[in-house]
Protein backbone atom coordinates (compact mmCIF):
# COMPACT_ATOMS: atom_id res chain seq x y z
CA UNK A 1 0.00 0.00 0.00
CA UNK A 2 1.35 3.16 -1.23
CA UNK A 3 1.73 6.38 1.54
CA UNK A 4 -0.48 8.54 -0.28
CA UNK A 5 -3.21 5.75 0.47
CA UNK A 6 -2.61 5.08 3.53
CA UNK A 7 -2.98 8.91 4.64
CA UNK A 8 -6.29 8.75 2.32
CA UNK A 9 -8.06 6.09 4.42
CA UNK A 10 -6.62 7.43 7.47
CA UNK A 11 -8.11 10.82 6.94
CA UNK A 12 -11.83 8.82 6.34
CA UNK A 13 -11.68 7.00 9.21
CA UNK A 14 -11.00 10.42 11.36
CA UNK A 15 -13.82 11.95 9.64
CA UNK A 16 -15.84 8.63 10.47
CA UNK A 17 -15.05 8.87 13.93
CA UNK A 18 -15.44 12.61 14.02
CA UNK A 19 -19.14 12.14 12.58
CA UNK A 20 -19.76 9.34 14.96
CA UNK A 21 -18.79 11.73 17.87
CA UNK A 22 -20.80 14.25 16.54
CA UNK A 23 -23.89 12.52 16.55
CA UNK A 24 -23.89 10.96 20.17
CA UNK A 25 -23.47 14.73 21.60
CA UNK A 26 -26.46 15.13 19.90
CA UNK A 27 -28.04 12.68 21.07
CA UNK A 28 -27.07 13.31 24.22
CA UNK A 29 -27.68 16.71 24.35
CA UNK A 30 -31.40 15.97 23.26
CA UNK A 31 -31.62 13.09 25.88
CA UNK A 32 -30.64 15.64 28.55
CA UNK A 33 -33.23 18.22 27.14
CA UNK A 34 -35.70 15.52 26.89
CA UNK A 35 -35.32 14.93 30.89
CA UNK A 36 -36.40 18.88 31.71
CA UNK A 37 -33.31 20.26 31.15
CA UNK A 38 -32.18 23.75 29.33
CA UNK A 39 -29.09 26.09 29.12
CA UNK A 40 -29.43 28.92 29.46
CA UNK A 41 -27.64 31.88 31.69
CA UNK A 42 -29.75 32.33 34.85
CA UNK A 43 -32.91 30.72 36.45
CA UNK A 44 -36.25 32.40 36.11
CA UNK A 45 -39.16 32.11 33.17
CA UNK A 46 -39.18 30.95 29.86
CA UNK A 47 -41.20 30.33 26.86
CA UNK A 48 -41.04 27.18 24.92
CA UNK A 49 -43.26 28.18 21.92
CA UNK A 50 -46.69 29.82 22.93
CA UNK A 51 -46.18 27.52 26.79
CA UNK A 52 -44.74 29.80 29.87
CA UNK A 53 -42.44 27.41 31.97
CA UNK A 54 -39.93 28.01 35.07
CA UNK A 55 -36.18 27.01 34.59
CA UNK A 56 -34.66 26.49 37.73
CA UNK A 57 -30.49 27.56 38.45
CA UNK A 58 -29.50 23.88 37.37
CA UNK A 59 -31.44 24.15 33.72
CA UNK A 60 -34.37 22.18 35.01
CA UNK A 61 -37.63 22.88 34.53
CA UNK A 62 -39.42 23.14 37.50
CA UNK A 63 -42.76 20.93 38.18
CA UNK A 64 -45.31 20.18 40.85
CA UNK A 65 -44.34 23.27 42.70
CA UNK A 66 -45.62 26.97 43.47
CA UNK A 67 -43.56 30.12 41.57
CA UNK A 68 -44.33 33.50 41.90
CA UNK A 69 -44.55 35.96 38.87
CA UNK A 70 -45.42 40.18 39.27
CA UNK A 71 -46.78 39.55 42.49
CA UNK A 72 -49.04 36.80 41.84
CA UNK A 73 -48.14 32.57 42.84
CA UNK A 74 -49.12 30.32 39.75
CA UNK A 75 -48.02 26.36 39.99
CA UNK A 76 -46.40 24.34 37.96
CA UNK A 77 -47.90 21.19 37.18
CA UNK A 78 -46.16 17.50 36.29
CA UNK A 79 -45.46 18.97 32.82
CA UNK A 80 -43.99 22.27 34.40
CA UNK A 81 -47.05 24.15 32.52
CA UNK A 82 -48.87 26.31 34.55
CA UNK A 83 -52.12 24.84 35.95
CA UNK A 84 -55.43 26.68 35.54
CA UNK A 85 -58.88 27.26 36.58
CA UNK A 86 -58.29 24.62 39.07
CA UNK A 87 -57.97 23.60 42.98
CA UNK A 88 -54.35 22.52 43.61
CA UNK A 89 -53.97 19.71 46.12
CA UNK A 90 -57.33 20.35 47.42
CA UNK A 91 -56.53 23.31 48.94
CA UNK A 92 -56.00 26.14 46.67
CA UNK A 93 -57.83 27.69 43.78
CA UNK A 94 -56.16 29.10 40.71
CA UNK A 95 -58.08 31.03 38.17
CA UNK A 96 -57.83 31.04 34.31
CA UNK A 97 -54.80 32.63 34.15
CA UNK A 98 -53.09 30.47 36.48
CA UNK A 99 -52.64 32.41 39.81
CA UNK A 100 -53.83 31.70 42.67
CA UNK A 101 -57.35 32.98 44.15
CA UNK A 102 -57.08 35.05 47.74
CA UNK A 103 -59.47 36.39 49.74
CA UNK A 104 -62.15 35.78 46.77
CA UNK A 105 -64.84 34.02 46.66
CA UNK A 106 -65.13 30.97 44.30
CA UNK A 107 -68.14 29.88 42.71
CA UNK A 108 -68.71 25.97 41.32
CA UNK A 109 -70.97 23.79 39.83
CA UNK A 110 -73.71 24.30 37.57
CA UNK A 111 -77.17 26.22 37.67
CA UNK A 112 -78.76 23.05 39.74
CA UNK A 113 -77.23 22.60 43.03
CA UNK A 114 -74.82 25.66 43.11
CA UNK A 115 -72.02 26.12 45.64
CA UNK A 116 -69.96 28.34 46.65
CA UNK A 117 -66.66 28.10 48.28
CA UNK A 118 -64.06 30.71 49.84
CA UNK A 119 -60.52 30.79 49.61
CA UNK A 120 -58.82 32.75 52.70
CA UNK A 121 -55.65 34.81 52.51
CA UNK A 122 -52.91 33.01 52.03
CA UNK A 123 -54.55 29.79 52.81
CA UNK A 124 -56.48 28.42 50.39
CA UNK A 125 -59.59 26.89 51.03
CA UNK A 126 -60.42 25.36 54.93
CA UNK A 127 -62.97 23.30 55.94
CA UNK A 128 -63.99 20.96 58.35
CA UNK A 129 -65.60 20.70 62.01
CA UNK A 130 -68.02 23.50 63.19
CA UNK A 131 -65.41 26.22 63.45
CA UNK A 132 -66.54 29.48 61.70
CA UNK A 133 -64.24 32.08 59.98
CA UNK A 134 -64.89 36.27 60.66
CA UNK A 135 -64.77 37.20 57.06
CA UNK A 136 -65.36 40.80 56.33
CA UNK A 137 -67.87 41.88 58.33
CA UNK A 138 -70.02 38.12 58.10
CA UNK A 139 -68.89 34.55 60.11
CA UNK A 140 -69.14 31.49 57.37
CA UNK A 141 -68.44 28.03 58.14
CA UNK A 142 -67.33 25.42 55.92
CA UNK A 143 -67.32 21.80 55.46
CA UNK A 144 -64.57 19.27 55.29
CA UNK A 145 -63.88 19.65 51.24
CA UNK A 146 -64.44 23.35 51.64
CA UNK A 147 -67.50 24.24 50.54
CA UNK A 148 -69.54 27.31 52.28
CA UNK A 149 -72.34 25.61 54.44
CA UNK A 150 -76.07 27.66 53.70
CA UNK A 151 -79.29 26.89 55.44
CA UNK A 152 -79.56 24.68 58.99
CA UNK A 153 -76.36 23.77 60.26
CA UNK A 154 -76.06 22.02 62.96
CA UNK A 155 -72.86 21.51 65.59
CA UNK A 156 -73.35 19.67 68.59
CA UNK A 157 -76.50 20.55 70.54
CA UNK A 158 -76.11 24.19 68.89
CA UNK A 159 -78.32 25.09 65.86
CA UNK A 160 -77.10 27.66 63.17
CA UNK A 161 -78.63 29.05 60.34
CA UNK A 162 -76.23 30.50 57.80
CA UNK A 163 -78.89 31.89 55.17
CA UNK A 164 -79.47 30.99 51.57
CA UNK A 165 -77.38 29.53 49.05
CA UNK A 166 -75.51 32.87 47.93
CA UNK A 167 -75.51 34.15 51.51
CA UNK A 168 -73.70 31.45 54.02
CA UNK A 169 -73.42 34.53 56.29
CA UNK A 170 -73.94 33.36 60.09
CA UNK A 171 -77.90 35.03 61.34
CA UNK A 172 -78.47 37.09 64.49
CA UNK A 173 -80.95 38.47 66.16
CA UNK A 174 -85.13 38.09 65.46
CA UNK A 175 -85.69 35.73 62.59
CA UNK A 176 -89.16 33.75 61.04
CA UNK A 177 -88.50 30.91 59.33
CA UNK A 178 -90.40 28.34 57.38
CA UNK A 179 -90.31 25.35 59.95
CA UNK A 180 -92.31 22.00 60.23
CA UNK A 181 -92.18 21.06 63.58
CA UNK A 182 -93.20 16.78 62.86
CA UNK A 183 -90.50 16.87 60.16
CA UNK A 184 -87.35 19.09 61.02
CA UNK A 185 -85.00 20.65 58.50
CA UNK A 186 -82.06 19.07 57.31
CA UNK A 187 -78.71 19.86 57.71
CA UNK A 188 -78.12 22.46 54.79
CA UNK A 189 -81.67 22.94 53.94
CA UNK A 190 -82.70 26.76 53.00
CA UNK A 191 -86.01 27.70 54.95
CA UNK A 192 -88.29 30.42 53.24
CA UNK A 193 -87.94 33.70 55.58
CA UNK A 194 -91.45 35.21 56.66
CA UNK A 195 -91.98 38.21 58.16
CA UNK A 196 -95.37 36.81 60.47
CA UNK A 197 -95.26 33.26 62.02
CA UNK A 198 -98.15 30.81 61.22
CA UNK A 199 -98.75 27.24 60.94
CA UNK A 200 -95.55 27.36 58.37
CA UNK A 201 -93.41 29.68 59.84
CA UNK A 202 -91.72 30.26 63.05
CA UNK A 203 -89.74 32.46 65.35
CA UNK A 204 -86.27 31.93 66.29
CA UNK A 205 -83.60 33.93 68.09
CA UNK A 206 -79.81 33.30 67.24
CA UNK A 207 -77.66 34.87 69.59
CA UNK A 208 -74.54 36.91 68.62
CA UNK A 209 -72.58 33.93 68.53
CA UNK A 210 -75.13 32.88 66.04
CA UNK A 211 -76.67 29.89 68.20
CA UNK A 212 -80.22 29.80 68.52
CA UNK A 213 -81.53 29.94 72.22
CA UNK A 214 -83.09 26.86 72.63
CA UNK A 215 -84.03 24.34 75.49
CA UNK A 216 -82.18 21.11 76.46
CA UNK A 217 -84.33 17.93 76.10
CA UNK A 218 -87.65 17.80 77.07
CA UNK A 219 -87.53 21.08 78.71
CA UNK A 220 -88.06 24.94 78.23
CA UNK A 221 -85.83 27.30 77.74
CA UNK A 222 -86.44 30.93 79.48
CA UNK A 223 -84.34 34.35 77.89
CA UNK A 224 -84.70 38.02 78.55
CA UNK A 225 -84.45 39.70 75.20
CA UNK A 226 -84.08 43.83 75.15
CA UNK A 227 -85.73 43.78 78.20
CA UNK A 228 -89.31 40.76 77.84
CA UNK A 229 -89.07 37.30 79.03
CA UNK A 230 -89.50 34.55 76.45
CA UNK A 231 -89.42 30.85 76.29
CA UNK A 232 -87.87 28.39 74.02
CA UNK A 233 -88.11 25.10 73.13
CA UNK A 234 -85.37 22.37 72.69
CA UNK A 235 -85.41 22.90 68.58
CA UNK A 236 -85.30 26.76 68.98
CA UNK A 237 -88.50 27.60 68.22
CA UNK A 238 -89.94 31.15 70.45
CA UNK A 239 -93.12 29.94 71.97
CA UNK A 240 -96.88 31.23 72.34
CA UNK A 241 -100.09 30.86 73.58
CA UNK A 242 -100.33 29.35 77.35
CA UNK A 243 -97.25 27.17 78.21
CA UNK A 244 -96.64 25.01 81.54
CA UNK A 245 -92.88 26.05 82.36
CA UNK A 246 -93.12 24.95 86.75
CA UNK A 247 -93.94 21.08 87.02
CA UNK A 248 -95.89 21.73 89.96
CA UNK A 249 -98.36 24.86 91.31
CA UNK A 250 -97.42 27.43 93.66
CA UNK A 251 -98.81 26.45 97.47
CA UNK A 252 -102.24 27.14 97.88
CA UNK A 253 -103.36 27.10 94.06
CA UNK A 254 -105.53 23.97 93.73
CA UNK A 255 -106.44 24.92 89.72
CA UNK A 256 -102.77 24.62 89.17
CA UNK A 257 -102.94 27.74 87.09
CA UNK A 258 -99.68 29.01 88.83
CA UNK A 259 -97.45 26.48 86.53
CA UNK A 260 -98.74 28.25 83.25
CA UNK A 261 -97.45 31.60 81.57
CA UNK A 262 -99.17 33.29 78.51
CA UNK A 263 -96.69 34.24 75.75
CA UNK A 264 -99.16 35.71 73.48
CA UNK A 265 -100.18 35.46 69.97
CA UNK A 266 -97.96 33.80 67.26
CA UNK A 267 -95.94 36.99 66.83
CA UNK A 268 -95.38 37.73 70.51
CA UNK A 269 -93.29 35.70 72.78
CA UNK A 270 -93.04 37.61 75.60
CA UNK A 271 -94.43 36.60 79.10
CA UNK A 272 -97.88 39.17 79.44
CA UNK A 273 -97.90 40.50 83.11
CA UNK A 274 -100.51 42.62 84.80
CA UNK A 275 -103.10 41.93 82.15
CA UNK A 276 -106.39 40.21 82.75
CA UNK A 277 -107.15 37.27 80.36
CA UNK A 278 -110.61 35.09 79.88
CA UNK A 279 -110.31 31.78 79.02
CA UNK A 280 -113.61 29.25 78.22
CA UNK A 281 -111.17 26.57 79.52
CA UNK A 282 -108.47 25.68 81.84
CA UNK A 283 -105.07 25.54 79.46
CA UNK A 284 -104.27 22.53 80.79
CA UNK A 285 -106.40 21.12 79.22
CA UNK A 286 -106.87 23.31 76.17
CA UNK A 287 -105.51 21.34 73.31
CA UNK A 288 -104.74 25.04 72.05
CA UNK A 289 -103.54 26.84 74.54
CA UNK A 290 -104.45 30.24 73.47
CA UNK A 291 -106.49 32.58 75.05
CA UNK A 292 -109.67 33.49 74.23
CA UNK A 293 -109.57 36.85 74.35
CA UNK A 294 -106.61 39.00 75.70
CA UNK A 295 -107.65 42.48 76.87
CA UNK A 296 -107.40 44.82 79.95
CA UNK A 297 -110.55 45.05 82.05
CA UNK A 298 -112.04 48.63 82.55
CA UNK A 299 -113.67 47.83 86.29
CA UNK A 300 -116.85 47.00 84.93
CA UNK A 301 -118.28 44.09 87.26
CA UNK A 302 -116.07 40.74 86.64
CA UNK A 303 -119.30 38.82 86.92
CA UNK A 304 -121.08 40.52 84.25
CA UNK A 305 -118.46 38.37 82.16
CA UNK A 306 -119.29 34.94 80.87
CA UNK A 307 -118.61 32.06 83.45
CA UNK A 308 -114.17 30.64 82.53
CA UNK A 309 -110.89 31.28 84.38
CA UNK A 310 -109.93 34.56 84.69
CA UNK A 311 -106.18 35.33 85.29
CA UNK A 312 -103.93 38.44 86.14
CA UNK A 313 -100.47 37.28 86.00
CA UNK A 314 -100.41 33.92 87.79
CA UNK A 315 -103.13 34.96 90.29
CA UNK A 316 -106.45 33.12 89.58
CA UNK A 317 -109.81 33.89 90.01
CA UNK A 318 -112.93 31.74 89.68
CA UNK A 319 -116.07 33.37 88.55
Amino acid sequence: MSAALWRRQKEVGLMRVKKLVSLLGISLCLGILGTGTVFGDQAGWKKEGDVLKYVDSKGNYVTNDWKDKDGKSYYLGSEGEIEKNTWIANTYYVDEEGAMVKNAWIRTGGKDGLKEEMVLPGQGRQGGGGRLENIGDGRYSFDSDGRMRSGWFYDGDNIYYLGGKNDGAMKKGWLCLEFDEEKLPEEGAVSREYKTAGDKAKWFYFQSNGRAKRASQGSLEAATIDGSKYYFDQNGVMLTGWQAVKDSPESGDKTGISRFVYLGGPDDGNVVKNRWLELSEHPGTSEHKEAISDEKFDGAPLRERRPGIILRTTELLLI
